[in-house]
């Protein structure tokens, strides 16, 4: 064996959905090597004299990483275990026995510890609403700022089946959309009813000289008030629930309205 395998690896940003793959090279990986050699520490009183001096070296080496473990999780008892540990390992003289209970005891306080830990399985088709933020663009996250924590919000919920959730936040990041739209079209009072904002909007577009500039400004009017009716009603007054397949179509729908008219304003 060597030491080097059990390398830490920096797991993916808090609150972010793991692969498994990311999750074997962060932790299950390391621990399930450790506990192997953990096990094989505790059978140290049949240990021939010779063998014991590179498998105590072994384990010096692998705690450090297990204290990394410890202090990330805030595995109290783990982190205490590994302090007791080590003391004895840096003895002149290690007794074997000794060292065989510590290492069965810290084996015992990793496993309570990775009981109390719980796993969400994300379906594999419904993973890369995670990245909702490169879903909806550059442009969108540079010209709706306001709208971004929103829809990444809801691309995590979509990611783990929270379909209505998701269609919450997917209005929420259109409320700060509307104000952008606004904004740029000088339209008092975006917290209005979308109802009268749309009547503005009519009006604004009817002044626009005929032209492409009009033609995508009515694009992104007819996908507001389709957002408005489909969805954005029963959303604000909750009688509606939404399968995951729903969530999808008002998630696409949102991303068209917000690239449209981030490339408007």
């Amino acid at each position: 064996m060597d030491s080097g395998d059990f390398a830490y690896h920096a797991p993916p940003r808090p609150g972010g959905v793991w692969s498994a793959w990311d999750m074997l090279k962060a932790h299950a990986a390391a621990f399930l090597k450790l506990v192997s050699v953990l096990q094989t520490m505790e059978r140290m009183r049949d240990a021939k004299t010779e063998a014991r001096e590179p498998l105590f070296k072994f384990v010096s080496e692998l705690l450090p990483a297990v204290s990394v473990f410890a202090e990330e999780f805030k595995w109290r008892s783990v982190a205490a275990q590994v302090t007791r540990t080590r003391a004895l390992l840096d003895q002149a003289s290690t007794d074997p026995p000794a060292v065989a209970t510590a290492l069965a005891a810290l084996r015992e306080r990793i496993e309570d510890e990775l009981n109390d830990c719980l796993m969400w399985f994300v379906d594999p088709a419904l993973a890369p609403y995670e990245q909702a933020r490169e879903m909806f663009g550059l442009e969108v996250a540079a010209k709706l700022p306001n709208s971004m924590e929103d829809i990444e919000s809801a691309g995590t919920c979509l990611c783990l089946s929270q379909a209505t959730a998701c269609v919450f936040h997917l209005m929420r990041a259109m409320e700060g959309a509307v104000g952008a739209l606004c904004t740029s079209l000088g339209i008092p009072n975006p917290d209005r009813v979308w109802g009268q904002l749309l009547s503005d909007l009519d009006a604004k577009i009817g002044q626009m000289p005929k032209g492409a500039a009009r033609t995508e400004w009515s694009a992104v009017r007819a996908n507001l008030y389709h957002v408005k009716e489909a969805w954005r009603n029963d959303t604000m007054h909750p009688k509606q629930t939404y399968t995951v397949e729903q969530a999808k179509e008002v998630f696409e729908a949102t991303k068209v309205f917000m690239r449209q008219l981030a490339g408007l304003i």
